[in-house]
């Protein structure tokens, strides 16, 4: 469900994904631990994926009706203007205009179903962590995501690893094996998502998280071949949290 059809309803401080109990627990057990990782298995993202508002129309029909070359023109288009405002507004331009600026700043949860619905309570359960390293591991889209975990206040309190799917379809079933399609919505997401600093949108496989006690490393792992029992596999990337 995206947040254009739900209103404002996600912003009722009385949703909860957790339930009482299960978020008493939770939030007592992160803030009275003493461990340096912090690691929260979550079957949804935890990180937010805000998108600008204008765009979840269009992605909403790509998740209804498959990328047409005509909504995939649209969308493309759409996209390259928000990312070049974006562009502009990093770089410095003084000739940003505020509306320019509010096209790329107005930004809203794509997918309520996830923590993304119950931001409240996230904010709950970040703050327990502290100070402490927290790490979320995720599934359920199908895709690989690397996203930071921050406040509402922008505070980054730690990182999200997200696994894709061992073999059923995730984002590329959209857009009907369109290499360049798909390639153009992995950069258009990272470039537009302020959290978000890597999407496979396409490829199955598995992700791989290590623990030292210096840092928390992600590798996702992908397959070259559903149908082959020794098919090749291969490592699309890895990242790093200290």
């Amino acid at each position: 469900m995206n947040a254009a059809a739900f209103g404002a309803a996600w912003l009722n401080p009385a949703r909860s994904i957790l339930g009482s109990e299960q978020r008493n627990w939770l939030t007592a057990a992160l803030s009275g631990s003493s461990a340096r990782w912090q690691v929260l298995g979550s079957q949804v993202l935890m990180g937010k994926i805000y998108i600008p508002a204008e765009m979840l129309p269009l992605v909403a029909q790509l998740a209804g009706s498959g990328a047409t070359p005509a909504l995939l023109q649209q969308y493309t288009t759409l996209a390259t203007q928000l990312i070049t405002i974006k562009t502009r507004i990093a770089a410095g331009d003084p000739t940003v205009t505020a509306a320019e600026r509010a096209r790329v700043e107005t930004v809203l949860p794509y997918n309520l179903d996830a923590w993304d619905g119950y931001p409240i309570e996230r904010e709950a359960v970040l703050a327990a962590a502290g100070s402490k390293k927290l790490v979320a591991l995720a599934g359920d889209t199908h895709n690989a995501w690397y996203s930071d975990l921050t406040t509402s206040t922008g505070r980054r309190v730690g990182v999200e690893f997200a696994a894709p799917s061992v073999s059923s379809p995730g984002f590329e079933a959209f857009f009907g094996g369109n290499a360049a399609a798909i390639q153009g919505f992995e950069q258009a997401n990272t470039a537009l998502i302020n959290d978000l600093h890597y999407l496979d949108a396409s490829r199955r496989g598995f992700l791989e998280v290590s623990f030292t006690n210096s840092a928390a490393t992600g590798t996702w792992k992908y397959v070259a071949d559903l149908a082959t029992e020794t098919a090749a596999t291969t490592t699309g990337r890895t990242e790093s949290y200290a």
